[in-house]
Parts: structure tokens; sequence; C-alpha cells
């Protein structure tokens, strides 16, 4: 390579230097302002010519401190980390201005930061400093009674999408469409409901709102109109316009006399628009300390579970004969108990002479005036499918399903009316009302149309049905986002001492404390417990969910004294199972989950079902996980600065079993990482072990659908980096 191809690298080189040192001269600590100095003690000596290589690297490392003579490192992974992060940062900027050549770029290991990984360019971090220069500005001034609507509407939007965590790319449209019952300013954590799409009735995602946003909405609230809205209405986003919205308008001018108030010497750049702000905040939470798992969850890339704001109304529940309760229905659950084998899941083809069994009984029944005509109709339904080729492989447990979707009468038929008499567009409003009946789950609502799509099959057979075409789209049940209660882990305490029944008790420390399913709970038998930390679950809702959980590792010990007792008790009895059951049959599934609901309803436990024990187990881990790899977090937790109503003297949050749930994550290291360190280096796979426990065989399932938790994780971590911003605004918050 020439001189004077050295001398530019130096030459730019040696620039970069002066300005990384002028950035850098109001930090303690430096960055990468001594790394940048040694670069350019390398480029200055005689071996370099024109190429980082490994043996350039290597005299680099030697330089700086972080390697012996022999290239093996002898500084801590953190501080080696940061080194090569910044080394890589500096070769590109060179690489970019000169003709270097680079053929050893620095190892970076993802495992101190795994959100790290997404790879950004040096024009965006220089941006970087410019977005958090204008966010100081922007919280200087506080909202008061004489801004104006259009500012104050501006400054929501903005703050919401830096300091609230609104990273989609369309957010500021979104936001303009916020009603004024869907900001709850009155909770312990002010909360705002956002719709995630601008479809009609589309779901919302709950967003927590910082201090910040929260002054803004007080001042907004009472100027909104009566109709509920608080943004104008020409700023809401539509599908029938191909220009700018005025919205775009206001917030471009409020972006340009933030600019200009900031950078007074500066003229506004002409990329100064909303995507330079979503961009800039979604990379400012990467590096602020947000969770990678927690951008994805506010960019709506992972649709997190969540905690209901408010009870959700439903209507009195359409019910098709309230004087015929469906009592022949309901006996088929006892005809069908009797063909069970609780050591084997069996299917329809493994049973027989049930179709002839209940045929019998039906006949006669119905000779004796017992049975209408409706349940007459809907139990030969039941009879045919069992004699039926096709459903020969379906699980015996899926078919009590289908009964139990009649006799707990889910159809919603109008009173009075006959089956056979329904009308096509009768059947249809019937279909829909089913699809939007808030009193079912999404997914019973779901199994239950799938249970009508072939009910209209047999009778359309019969001809006694007009055919319907269940493709139709207004059938769709809509995605909604899975909300549960979370109940913590103090209030499972109490309850446990005041339950005094034991198969009750054990139903609920085991749901909780080790996240068992009420299914796999009623199969478990003495001989599943093998030793003090082995606990194996060998029927389950899936073969992918038969696991084994180190249950001593996840129970406080001053509940194990009182499991053994009984797990004793139950071998020195013979017991079959663990619960009391019928003889050589388990507690039917169903009869347990109605009693410890209406244990939990009775007690005011903030859980009103027995499957939301298994949540708060899956939510609770999660925030182990983060006080295991974040000290700060684990800090603040014990303290309420995550939860106020967190009882951070809970065994479950201190050092001894955040030891053990260490070692459940990652083995007999994280425990040596976490009792000699005081915490442990995550990474992105992680989750899946708490997945596992949880016998799920996606980690994406745990977090959509049970851990709850994520909004208030992600809450922390945005709130504390919006303090970070408000102290440099005023000095004296710090």
């Amino acid at each position: 390579m020439s001189d004077s191809t050295l001398k530019a690298i130096i030459h730019v080189a040696r620039k970069i230097e002066n300005e990384i040192r002028e950035k850098e001269s109001h930090l303690k600590l430096p960055v990468v302002r001594d790394i940048i100095s040694h670069v350019v003690e390398v480029f200055l000596s005689p071996e370099f010519s024109g190429t980082w290589n490994k043996r350039v690297a290597l005299q680099f490392y030697q330089n700086v401190g972080a390697a012996d003579e022999d290239g093996r490192s002898k500084i801590p992974e953190k501080e080696l980390f940061r080194i090569n992060v910044g080394l890589d940062h500096v070769l590109r900027l060179i690489k970019k201005e000169t003709d270097l050549r680079v053929s050893y770029w620095p190892e970076v290991r993802l495992a101190n930061r795994q959100y790290l990984a997404l790879e950004y360019a040096p024009d965006q971090i220089r941006q970087l400093r410019e977005f958090q220069a204008l966010l100081v500005t922007m919280v200087k001034r506080r909202p008061n009674i004489k801004i104006k609507q259009e500012e104050l509407c501006c400054r929501i939007i903005l703050s919401m999408i830096a300091f609230d965590g609104v990273l989609m790319a369309n957010a500021d449209g979104l936001i303009c469409s916020i009603a004024r019952d869907w900001v709850h300013l009155d909770c312990d954590m002010p909360v705002v409901e956002l719709p995630i799409s601008n479809k009609p009735q589309a779901q919302r995602k709950h967003y927590y709102i910082g201090e910040y946003t929260q002054a803004c909405f007080k001042f907004l609230i009472h100027r909104g109109r009566k109709d509920g809205s608080l943004f104008p209405t020409d700023w809401r986003m539509t599908n029938r316009h191909h220009k700018k919205r005025r919205r775009r308008f206001f917030l471009e001018c409020e972006l340009a006399k933030l600019w200009t108030q900031t950078f007074r010497d500066r003229p506004v750049p002409e990329n100064l628009d909303m995507s330079f702000w979503i961009q800039s905040s979604r990379l400012s939470c990467a590096l602020g300390g947000v969770p990678f798992v927690g951008i994805a969850h506010l960019r709506n890339r992972l649709r997190g579970a969540q905690v209901p704001v408010g009870v959700v109304g439903s209507g009195e529940r359409c019910q098709i004969n309230s004087d015929n309760p469906y009592q022949w229905v309901r006996s088929m659950h006892k005809v069908i108990r009797e063909q069970d084998r609780p050591d084997e899941k069996l299917r329809l083809k493994n049973i027989r002479n049930l179709s002839g069994q209940l045929k019998r009984s039906l006949d006669q029944a119905s000779s004796n005036g017992r049975v209408g005509q409706n349940e007459y109709l809907l139990a030969s339904w039941l009879i045919w499918m069992l004699e039926q080729d096709r459903f020969k492989e379906m699980r015996l447990s899926n078919y009590k399903g289908y009964v139990s979707a009649v006799a707990n009468r889910v159809f919603p038929l109008e009173e009075g009316k006959l089956i056979k008499d329904l009308t096509k567009d009768e059947w249809v409003q019937m279909i829909k009302d089913l699809a939007e009946d808030v009193d079912y789950m999404p997914s019973s609502r779901r199994t239950a149309i799938t249970h009508l799509k072939r009910f209209n099959e047999y009778l359309s057979e019969k001809h006694l049905a007009p055919r319907i075409d269940f493709n139709n789209y207004a059938f769709r049940v809509r995605r909604e986002f899975a909300e549960c209660s979370i109940v913590f882990p103090h209030e499972v305490d109490l309850l446990l001492e005041g339950t005094q029944t034991d198969d009750r008790w054990l139903a609920i420390l085991l749901a909780f404390y080790c996240g068992l399913r009420c299914e796999e709970i009623c199969y478990l038998r003495p001989d599943s417990f093998e030793g003090d930390n082995r606990l194996v679950v060998g029927r389950s809702k899936l073969p992918s969910s038969r696991r084994t959980l180190p249950h001593g590792l996840l129970i406080p010990d001053r509940h194990l004294e009182r499991l053994r007792s009984i797990i004793e008790n139950r071998r020195n009895q013979g017991a079959t199972f663990l619960l009391d059951g019928d003889g050589q049959f388990p507690v039917p599934t169903k009869r347990l989950s109605k009693r410890i609901g209406r244990l939990l309803v009775g007690a005011g436990c903030r859980a009103q079902k027995m499957h939301a024990l298994r949540h708060g187990f899956a939510s609770w881990q999660l925030v182990r996980y983060f006080m295991l790899v974040d000290e700060r977090f684990r800090t603040d937790a014990r303290v309420g600065r995550f939860n106020l109503d967190l009882d951070g003297r809970h065994a479950w949050f201190q050092d001894d079993m955040l030891s053990d749930l260490a070692e459940v994550i990652g083995g007999v290291q994280w425990r040596i990482q976490y009792e000699m360190g005081g915490s442990c280096v995550g990474s992105a796979t992680d989750m899946i072990m708490i997945s596992k426990l949880l016998g799920h065989s996606n980690r994406f399932t745990t977090l959509e659908n049970y851990t709850n938790s994520l909004g208030w994780v992600c809450r922390y971590y945005l709130q504390r980096r919006e303090a970070r911003i408000l102290s440099m605004s005023n000095p004296r918050r710090s």
C-alpha cells in the first residue's frame, strides 16, 4: 500500500479521535475514547502496512492491556465485550472514508447483550445523539393550561413513541385513534389502550405510560369532545387518501421547532420526520437497556399476554331452552367415563358397544318424554359421530368436549326455536353470535364453531337443515390478547394456610409453584415424586408436554414438609392417584377446576380460575429470570419499585431460591455465576427453559399467552430509561 494511502488512514483516524474526545469529554469513564487512541498508536507503528489483520489486532489487544504475549485474554468478559464493540465501530468509521482493509474483525460475543444482535449504521448512532438532545429539550417544557391543542397532541404522540415504547411504523396514526375511555390514569400503573390497527373494532394493546405522557394526558382528557375522541378528527388514519395527513404537518413543524431550540446554529435536516423519530426511539430503547424481548413485544412482533385494566361486560347469555337443561346429554358423561382408562388416552376406535348402549338409553328416554326435540337431534348427532370412520382417530377426551358443548348449551339458539325449523339466515346469525360471544374465551368459541360445523353437516345429510359455508369471513373469531390477572405469591401462601383439605391444597400448590395443568394434577400418582427434586409428569395435554420438574427447587421450604407428609400418607394407603378420586379413577378435571375456581372467588383472590394459577407461575418465572440477569432490577423488585403490591420478602425472590432457579435455567454454571458474581449472563434462548417448565413446545406460546408480567417488565425498563433522560433535563432530579 502506498505511503499516501497510509497517511490518509492516519489522518482520518486522528480526525475521528478528536471528534470522539470532544463528544466524550463530559464522561468520567471512556466509552470509545481509549480505544481510538490505541488504534491510532497501532497505525503509527512500522508493522502496520494498511491492513488490519490478526497480527495487528494482537498488537492492539496487548497495547490496550486485554491480552498477554500468547494472545490469551486477561480481562473480564464484559470489559472485552466493550472493547470489541468499540473497536468494531471505530474500524467501520475509518474504513468508510479510507481504503483501510480489514481481514480480522473483532469477535463480539452477544451473550452479554443479546439485543445488540441488530446491526446499526454509524449514521444512525450519530442521529441517536441528536435525538437524545431533542428529547431533553422537549421535556424541559412541561405541559400547562395555556398550551395549544395541536401542540399538546403532538407532544403526546412524540412522548408515547420516545418514552412509552409505541414503536410500530404507523405509531403516530394509531395514537390519534385513542378515546377518552382508553386512558386509565387512576391506576397504580397508568395505562393507555392502543388499537393495533386502524380497522374497526381492532384489538387494543396496553401501553404503560411514563411521567411526561401522564402530565400531557391530564390536560388533554379535559379537552376531549363529547363522543370521547381526544385528537382532531382529520388527524386519524384512513384508507382513502394518498397525501400527507394534517397530523404529519403539525408533527414535523413541532420537530423542526425542537431542532431550532436545541441546535440554534444548525439548519433543520431534511430527514427530520416521523420515520426518524420512530427509528431513533427504537434504537434508543435497544441501546438504553430495554430487553430485546420487550422491544419485540412493544413493536407487535410478539403478541404478549397482558393484565386486564377493567372488567369486560357481557350481555345475557343466549340459552337453548331454560326449561330443558339437557339432562340426558349430561348423563352421557357418566357412561363415557366408564369407558375411560386412566393409564392411556383412548381413541373412539378402541371403544366398543358405546353407540349401541347410548342409542338404547336415548330411545327409552324419548319414549318416556324426558327428551325434547332439540335434545334428541343433538344426542343423535353425538351418537352418529361414534359410528363414523372419519372420527375413529378422535380421542375420547376430545369427544367429551363435544358432549360438554351441548350439555352447557353453548350454541346460542333462541328460546322456543326448533333446530329443524331454522332458516339459513337464522343459522348464519347463530354462528355470528357464537363468534362474538364474550362470555366464552376465543379458543372456546373456535372449538364450538367447529362443533357446530359438524352438527350442520349431519343435519344437512339428513335434510333437516340448509348447508352452511363455514369459510365465511364473518364467522372468524378475532384473535385477542391473552389477558389474565396475576396472582401474587404472598396471596397464594395465605390461601394455602387457610386451606385444610389436602386435595385442594395440593391442587393450588402444584398449579402455582410448579405450573401444572389441572389434568396433570389429577393424574399424578404418589410415585410421580421421585426423591426431593424430581417430579415426573406422565399424563398431559400433549405428548410433548410430558416432562420432569425439579419441584424441590421451585416450591418454598415452608410448603415442602406438608407436601412430603401428604405423599407419604398416600403411599401408605396404597392410593393409585395423589388426589383422592373415585376408586381406581382420578378426580375429574372439570370437577377439580370448578372447586378451585370457587375457592379462589370466595377468598377474593385476583385469580378467578384455577388455570390462572398456571399463568401466575409463568409470569413470576419471567420476573425472577430478570432478577437473575439484572442486579438493579433485583434490588428494585425487592423494595417495590417494580410493583407496589409485590412482597419482596417472599422466598421466591430471595438469594437462596434465585440460586435454585439459576441452576434450573443454566445449570451449575449459572448458579456459580449468581452466587459468586451477583448476576448471570443471559441469552436469547433462556426463555426456552421457562417454556419447558410449563410443558410448551414453543417459547412463543409462553410469551404470547402466559407471561402476563411482560408488560410490567417493559414498563420498568422504559421508565428507568425515561428517568435518566429527565434527570439530564433537570440536574436536581438526579
